[in-house]
């Protein structure tokens, strides 16, 4: 849990820095990712007047089949911009776990892809064409008519009467 404690922030503003383990991130069932590393954040926690800003960062790494090619990878989830304001929250402890967690939560890809460079499958065998070339390009190359398969509908006469 993230708290911070308001009596101890001033109007310049206190740093913080620290991790949550990764089930500090709460992911549905149904959710292709898991965590795999811990959430790194820095923030700067500020009063002014009776109120708070929290503005900062969280970082942290997801793994889950790359959409391309359906290998296992690993991406970094950063999220550069989280900015809370608290009015008038009291004195004493103040939870900031779930702005984070919100935070980092919309920054999660829909789908992730295991580099720039994937040439996923091939749609006619299903070979990882990172591992290597199948042959199948060629084959169907081959296979093609050289002629143009809609060139008997040119030599129809229509009359347009």
């Amino acid at each position: 849990m993230i708290k911070i404690i308001v009596e101890n922030l001033s109007i310049e503003g206190v740093r913080f820095t620290g991790e949550e383990p990764a089930n500090f991130l709460i992911l549905s069932e149904d959710d292709p990712f898991t965590v795999t590393k811990p959430i790194y954040y820095d923030f700067v926690a500020s009063s002014a007047a009776e109120d708070v800003l929290i503005r900062g960062s969280a970082i942290t790494t997801i793994e889950g089949q790359c959409g391309t090619c359906l290998k296992t990878c690993e991406v970094e989830v950063p999220c550069n911009d989280i900015c809370c304001y608290y009015e008038d929250p009291g004195q004493g402890e103040l939870d900031i776990s779930q702005q984070f967690r919100e935070g980092i939560s919309i920054h999660i890809p829909s789908g992730i892809c295991c580099s720039k460079n994937c040439n996923g499958l091939c749609q006619t065998c299903g070979q990882n064409l990172n591992d290597k070339k199948c042959g199948c390009e060629e084959q169907i190359i081959e296979i093609r008519p050289e002629k143009n398969i809609w060139g008997k509908l040119d030599d129809l006469d229509i009359d347009n009467k």
